[in-house]
């Protein structure tokens, strides 16, 4: 099995520590998840429909066992979460096997904007690279023109969108590692 890459990603806090998500982590991996849910909700953004993730827990529990989840700590608290899957959701349509699967970014807001989010992508994109895969994908709401542009400035290409649900649409993005 591949080791996993440094234990440690670099943000404008400084070197932070991100490792495997335990059955321990799982309510505070799904408190970063609830927090990201409601500040979307405060934005009155239509990426996610108010309380859509309400009662992920069981989905939080199933992440955490199957090996996916990553955690970053800051001062010993959980605060930002990642998953690292090594096939493409099945929405997508296409083999993935020459590739690794970044998504759950998410930080909580009152650490935003310290480079958490961009040290999680590139620690990422380091252990796809050291598994052999030659590509990094990942996927947001199409309409979300923030963060397809922040993908896009970390070198992502687009894919092309895909409607996952009524009335929304994923963009996949892809990067060569």
């Amino acid at each position: 099995m591949t080791p996993i890459p440094s234990p440690t990603i670099q943000t404008q806090l400084g070197e932070l520590r991100i490792r495997p998500s335990t059955p321990d982590d799982s309510q505070a991996f799904f408190a970063v998840l609830r927090n990201i849910s409601a500040w979307i909700d405060e934005q009155k953004s239509t990426q996610w429909i108010p309380g859509a993730h309400d009662n992920d827990i069981l989905w939080v529990n199933q992440v955490v066992q199957d090996g996916t989840a990553y955690v970053v700590e800051y001062d010993e608290q959980v605060i930002a979460t990642l998953r690292l899957a090594w096939s493409l959701p099945g929405y997508w349509h296409m083999d993935g096997r020459s590739a690794g699967y970044i998504s759950t970014v998410y930080v909580r807001r009152d650490f935003a904007h310290q480079a958490i989010g961009t040290g999680m992508i590139l620690w990422a994109e380091d252990f796809i690279r050291q598994r052999n895969r030659m590509f990094s994908y990942l996927d947001c709401y199409a309409e979300n023109t923030t963060l397809c542009a922040y993908y896009e400035g970390m070198g992502y290409v687009s894919m092309g969108d895909v409607e996952t649900y009524p009335d929304y649409n994923q963009r996949l993005y892809n990067k060569q590692v």
